[in-house]
């Protein structure tokens, strides 16, 4: 019986031995990829939606440093959707970034400027000419930010 004892105490032992030793090498590792990461250099990412009863817009912006890469729909009443991905930069309280979507079977390019106002991000909007292959604003000094359409945080969908 005591060797029947002495058997279960060393197993338990053991069995919480290896634990502990997982467990820092659990904590060993978290530390090296907490180390890795560069201060400054997180990722975020942010969801903004407006929605009315004709039109809607969806943006998804990831952020590393002043880097901006993300997804953007529209769905405007009247007119084909189009959906597709933004890379571009943050200045300040302004997001410049090139829109790559497809409408109607065709890809193309096209500037777009969002404003931070508080929490909520307005669209900037002007005269546009192609410019490499990309439709850019004119003379962005000169752009109007709607605020009708301001696009509101709003949980992200996997």
């Amino acid at each position: 019986m005591k060797t029947r004892y002495r058997i279960l105490l060393a197993v338990c032992c053991l069995g919480t031995g290896c634990q502990q030793e997982r467990s820092a090498t659990d904590t060993e590792q978290t530390t090296q990829t907490a180390a890795s990461t560069k201060p400054g250099s997180a990722i975020t990412t942010e969801c903004y939606a407006f929605a009315s009863p004709q039109d809607s817009v969806r943006l998804k912006l990831v952020r590393s440093g002043n880097t901006i890469t993300g997804e953007l729909l529209y769905r405007f009443s009247g007119k084909d959707q189009n959906t597709g991905t933004i890379t571009g930069s943050v200045q300040g309280d302004t997001i410049l970034a090139n829109y790559t979507f497809e409408s109607e079977g065709q890809q193309s390019v096209r500037e777009v400027v969002f404003l931070r106002k508080g929490n909520k991000l307005a669209e900037g909007y002007g005269p546009v000419q192609e410019k490499d292959q990309v439709m850019a604003f004119i003379d962005r000094s000169k752009l109007s930010f709607d605020n009708d359409m301001l696009l509101t945080p709003v949980p992200c969908i996997p």
